[in-house]
Order: structure tokens, then sequence, then C-alpha cells
């Protein structure tokens, strides 16, 4: 009995061992997909610790409409301090002006923020017009705010406006109300390492016009306009947003998350309400580590490729999903494929849609993970549809009707359960495809214990829109 016992633990440590090894690999090869992504853009800048002092050589005072200069580098006029010349500078105290860094192009400029707070009724409170790269380190609690209005053709349109790379780091935090346009902007780079960020703008809340990574600290960010931007429409290897690790709370009254080129998703947990799209990106959205929640939406996921190969993807929206859309190119919504993609290798999704579940204007293919898709009760919506092929594992679709909370399985010939469902809503029909279906193999579909109906496994999906199912007849899956 012992040794029985022995064995018996053996061998589940060894299947739990497999299965770890085999997470791994897949997580492994997920990083490796998005780092050539990312390897075929442009590399962002950042300043990281060691490239610049932290020892302050000049303090800079504020002090209502002026301030005091210890040291050199920087001068006061009035109600505005300007910096001229690299190096770092603490700032702290309180200004109704603004500060400004204008040094060579080749210099480093570091501007600790220690409970420092600047007002400006003018412009931006902090605008960077001449630097090669510019560090926030944030110590204490600090707040920035801008003129309630910009002009049309005004060069600096931001709370925190940087002509030049732009890093964001430290363990304090940073409020910054953007009364006249967006909160944070960098017309290069913009690279956020640590620090709580809190930004409420009536336009944009934090964009790199270039790039903007994330790779860690808490962001709030509440936005008339994208919360998180990135939209360099001029070269197509810049214009990406790469979100690799912190705590990002988004609200937007347009998307979440906008690229004009790519997102790429390595890490963090990112939770967007969004008027617009969740995440949207022109070219390529590719997930492999990381959660994202869509908590609303008008669609969750949007782009011209979407790959999904890990992590944890969680959307609600009012209308598609996923959605796979090429916007350059013709086709999809019954025009025939535009050339887009869906691809789920991975990772855990859970959709629930006022539209398509998983829509895609091209082919979609599903590979693995986990994935449950739900659309309305009635009407030409479906969880999955595609213009063109799906592809992937074997499955079983059909017609089924199911109360909220009736337990839907699939049963193979020997009893084995291939897929089991609670419904949290009225269903008409299932569509299940998994890597236990075989092909011309029976199965049976049990709701709340019963037997409902018996169909056979298939390898070939063809959708007809005009008609809103597969193979143009019944309710869509």
């Amino acid at each position: 009995m012992l040794t029985g016992c022995t064995v018996a633990e053996t061998t589940a440590s060894a299947d739990v061992a497999a299965e770890e090894s085999e997470s791994e690999q897949v997580l492994t090869a997920a990083l490796a997909a998005a780092d050539e992504i990312l390897a075929a853009n442009e590399n962002s800048t950042t300043v990281n610790p060691d490239e610049w002092d932290p020892e302050p050589g000049t303090t800079i005072a504020l002090a209502g409409t002026t301030a005091t200069v210890d040291g050199s580098g920087a001068s006061v006029a009035g109600d505005t301090v300007t910096i001229t010349a690299a190096g770092t500078y603490l700032v702290t105290g309180a200004l109704d002006g603004q500060l400004v860094v204008d040094a060579p192009e080749d210099a480093v400029v570091a501007l600790i923020l220690d409970d420092a707070t600047i007002s400006s009724a003018s412009s931006a409170a902090v605008s960077v017009v001449s630097a090669d790269d510019v560090v926030i380190s944030l110590e204490g609690d600090s707040f920035l705010s801008d003129t309630a209005s910009y002009a049309e053709d005004a060069d600096v349109n931001a709370t925190l406006f940087s002509e030049a790379d732009l890093t964001i780091t430290g363990e304090g935090s940073l409020t910054v109300v953007g009364n006249g346009n967006d909160g944070i902007t960098s017309e290069d780079d913009l690279v956020i390492l640590s620090g709580t960020l809190t930004v409420d703008a009536v336009d944009d809340g934090v964009r790199g016009k270039d790039s903007l990574t994330i790779e860690g600290g808490a962001l709030d960010v509440t936005a008339g306009g994208d919360a998180l931007k990135s939209d360099n429409e001029d070269e197509e290897t810049r214009g990406y947003i790469h979100l690799a690790g912190g705590t990002l709370e988004l609200v937007a009254d347009d998307d979440g998350v906008d690229a004009t080129t790519d997102i790429v998703v390595t890490g963090g947990e990112t939770t967007v309400d969004a008027e617009g799209d969740g995440l949207n990106a022109e070219t390529v959205l590719f997930v492999a580590e990381g959660v994202i929640d869509v908590v609303d939406s008008y669609e969750g996921l949007e782009s011209a490729a979407l790959t999904i190969a890990g992590g944890t993807v969680d959307v609600v929206s009012s209308d598609d999903g996923l959605n796979g859309s090429s916007s350059a190119a013709t086709g999809g919504q019954g025009g025939g494929s535009d050339g887009s993609t869906i691809v789920i290798s991975g990772g855990t999704v859970t959709v629930f849609a006022g539209g398509d579940g998983i829509d895609s204007n091209g082919d979609a293919e599903v590979t693995g993970g986990t994935v449950i898709s739900t659309s309305p009760y009635t009407g030409p919506e479906a969880a999955v549809d595609t213009s063109g092929d799906f592809s992937g594992s074997s499955f079983v679709w059909t017609n089924v009707d199911a109360a909220i909370g009736d337990a839907v399985q699939v049963v193979a010939e020997d009893g084995t359960v291939v897929a089991e469902y609670t419904t949290v809503q009225e269903t008409a029909s299932i569509f299940v495809a998994s890597a236990q279906i075989e092909a011309g193999a029976s199965y049976t579909i049990t709701v709340a214990g019963s037997e409902a109906v018996s169909v056979t496994g298939d390898e070939v999906l063809e959708f007809d829109d005009s008609r809103g199912g597969p193979g143009g007849g019944g309710q869509r899956p």
C-alpha cells in the first residue's frame, strides 16, 4: 500500500512537472514571438537608472509666482523657470507658472519632482522644448496642471510635454490634470518604469508619438480621448505600444489603448472601460502574457492581425468582442476576406459580446488555450464568425436551447466529457472546438443532465454572411 501511494504520488508529480514544463515552453514561445514583433520596430529610448546621476547638482525651490535656484544650469524670469544645461535638478515647492527645459540637443536632463506642484494658466506646466533625453523621477507626491485651452496650431499642448525622449521613474506619485488637451505627451519615445501616476485629461491621457512603453508602476488614466496612445503615422516602425508590466486602470471616451501600428502585451494587469475599442492596433495586436480586462467597450480587441498566445483576456463589448479588421483593405462584412486574421494559440479568453464574439473579416484560427465566446440569443450575430476560413481544432456545432445556469456538456461515445460550460445567458446554439474532438466521431450534447442532441465532429466550418450562419442555416454559433 505504501509503495502504491509512493508510485501514485510520483506519477502525479511527474504529470504536474510535465504540465509546468509544457506551460513554460508555451510562454517562452509566446514571448519570443512578441520580441520578434518589437524587434521589427524602432527601439524605444529608455534612460535607465545607471545612465543618470541620482544626486542633484542643482535645487529649484518653487515659491508661489517665482522660484530660487541653488546651483547652476537653471534661471528664473518671473513665473518661469528655465533649465539650459544637462544635469540632475531637484524640484520642490509650489509654482503658479511653468518649468521649461531648453537644453542642448545632446543633453540628458533629470528632474526629481519631490512634493512639487506646478500649475500654469497659460501653457503646459512642464515643457521640454529641447534636450536629448529627459528623466522625470518621482519622490513624494507631486501635481501638475495646465491651461484651460491651447491654440489649434500650438506646438506645446499637454500638461507634461516633451519634444525629447521621456522616461518616468521613481517611487513617488504624480497627478496630472490636462485641462486644455492631453495629460502627458512625448513627441518621441515615452517610457514609464515605475511610480504612481494619476492622469485626468480632456483629450488623450498618456501619449508617446513614436512609441509608448510601460514596464511598471501604477497608472490610473481618465481621458476624454484615448487613455494610452501612440500615433506616428509617417513611419511604419514607430507608432507602437508595449505593455510589459504595471497595473493600469484606463477609462476613455474613445479607445482605451490605441496604436497606429502595433500593440504588444507581455505583462502587467490592464483594466479598460472605453466608449470606443478596448485595445486597437492598426497593424498587429499580440498578447503573449499578462491580464487584460475590458469591462466595457464598443469593440474589445481590434487589429488587422490579432493574436492571443497567452495570458488572460476578458472582454465585454456592445459590438464585436475580438475583431480582425484591416482598415486599409476592402472586403469583410459580407464582401469576402480583407486579409485580416485572428489567431488564438494559448491563454484564457472570455468574451461577452453584443455583436459577434469572435469576428474576423479574414481568417480565424484556434489552436490552443481556453476560449469562451458568447453573442446575443437572437439576431444575426455569432459567437464565431469569419469572412474567410476557420481552422484549428475539430469542432461540433448545433442548435440547442439552454436556460441561464444550465450545465452544457459535450460527451464522447465512451462517456468522456470533452467540454462543459454553465450558461450565463439564454442559449440557442453552441460551437465547441477542442483538441479532444475528433472529426467523424459521434458526440452527445447534454443540457442540465439530459440528452439534447447527437452531433458529429467536423473539421470544415463554412460561413455564409448573407444568411447569418454556418452554411447559411439556423442560429449562428
